[in-house]
Formats: C-alpha cells, sequence, structure tokens
C-alpha cells in the first residue's frame, strides 16, 4: 500500500478564519503517483476541524454567527477551561459542533472529484494563531 503525507501550515490574521484547501489538496495526488485511494486531511491542532461545504461568504458569516450564538466567547468566566488561564473554552466547543477534526474522501485519478475543502480556524490566543 502506497502512502503520501503532507503538511499545510497557516498563519492567520485574526483569532477565527476559513481557509480553503481545496486547491493544495486536488494536487497530492498527482503529487503523490498514487492514482486512486483515500485521502485523509486532519486538523493538528484540537480547536481547528476540518469540514466540506460550499465556499462561500455568507454562509461563513452564517456559520460564525450561529456558532457565537451556541458558544459565546465573552464572557470568558462561564467556562471552567478557562480557569487554567486559557480563554479558548469556547473554540473547543464550537470545533466539537463543527463535526470532526478530521475528513476522508475517495478519489480516482479520472475525473478528480473533490469538493471544497474548507478548514475553519476557532478562537486561538494571540501568540498561538499558527496552525497545522
Amino acid at each position: 500500500m502506497k502512502s503520501y503525507r503532507k503538511e499545510l501550515w497557516f498563519n492567520l490574521p485574526t483569532c477565527r478564519g476559513f481557509v480553503n484547501i481545496t486547491p493544495d489538496v486536488e494536487t497530492y495526488p498527482g503529487e503523490s503517483g498514487i492514482q486512486e485511494g483515500l485521502a485523509l486531511v486532519s486538523a493538528m491542532h484540537i480547536t481547528a476541524p476540518v469540514f466540506i461545504n460550499n465556499d462561500e461568504s455568507g454562509l461563513q458569516q452564517d456559520h460564525e454567527k450561529w456558532l457565537e450564538k451556541l458558544a459565546p466567547h465573552e464572557p470568558v468566566n462561564q467556562y471552567r477551561h478557562n480557569d487554567t488561564g486559557e480563554d479558548n473554552a469556547d473554540a473547543h466547543m464550537k470545533r466539537q459542533i463543527m463535526v470532526n477534526k478530521k475528513s476522508s474522501w475517495f478519489f480516482q485519478e479520472d475525473p478528480m472529484c473533490f469538493k471544497s475543502f474548507v478548514r475553519f480556524c476557532f478562537r486561538f490566543r494571540q501568540e498561538l494563531n499558527q496552525t497545522r
């Protein structure tokens, strides 16, 4: 069985953001030489899920607003996790709502049928805004 591993690193200018990684992921079968298989895409940061949805700004704004209603960031003292000195309990809860930390898709050489891989990165402490 062949395998191929690739890491992507992101620096977001804000605490939360959407990053469409479809163009990157679409290149991996060609780079790897693997013609048919399973692509497993996983976020290596606990508060950054990977999910599939339309890469459309209105939908992203809807997600942001809906998630903030379900698990508001403020006040940070409403969460016991934040008693540890962190302020990202809401990010853990929002990630849980947005499916999983990883997603997988079957692919074939022809045609390449990739959907929009959209990575949603939730609130990080400012000094930890780099994620993979």
